[in-house]
């Protein structure tokens, strides 16, 4: 059903221009949040080759990006822990994608497909195993921070995994 409300002159004439300064925007915070998205995989990086092959130590580097942002005063209330938290959770995940990418590079057709499957096996174990705070604080705000959390360190442990898998696969290619 059409509607009979009359857009007023000067939107009609400058739609275009709104919609373009509308696009503008949503092009300019995505790219100034893919950057920081950059900088904070780059830190993760970093962090993962200075540990080399201990685990240990890789394993320090989970909250190193949330630890730093936390710190912000502005951070201090539970929508800022969920943005530290997503942050990091994004950075690692970009890891995530890039080390499983290696991984497909350097597999032989039959540990692609194994792989691959693992991968889905993978995100539906996470997406059923992050759920547990919807259970045990079905009305507390603590939901969402303990969610976010879990997403991050258990995206962390997969990474350092195949990061590992991906290191193996380079020793035994040479």
């Amino acid at each position: 059903m059409r509607s009979n409300y009359k857009y007023p002159t000067a939107y009609k004439s400058n739609r275009f221009v709104y919609f373009a300064v509308v696009m503008l925007i949503i092009a300019v915070n995505r790219s100034s949040f893919a950057t920081e998205l950059d900088v904070e995989s780059i830190k993760i990086s970093k962090c993962l080759e200075g540990a080399n092959a201990n685990l240990d130590e890789k394993r320090k580097c989970i909250g190193v990006i949330y630890n730093s942002c936390i710190e912000d005063a502005s951070k201090s209330t539970l929508s800022g822990m969920i943005e530290c938290q997503n942050i990091e959770y994004r950075a690692w995940d970009k890891n995530l994608n890039i080390v499983y990418n290696k991984v497909i590079k350097l597999s032989n057709p039959d540990t692609k497909i194994y792989i691959k499957k693992s991968e889905l096996k993978w995100l539906e174990y996470i997406n059923k195993n992050c759920e547990w705070p919807k259970y045990v604080y079905p009305t507390g705000t603590i939901q969402a921070p303990l969610v976010q959390e879990c997403l991050r360190n258990e995206t962390a442990y997969r990474t350092i995994f195949l990061d590992g898998v991906a290191r193996r696969l380079l020793e035994a290619e040479n």
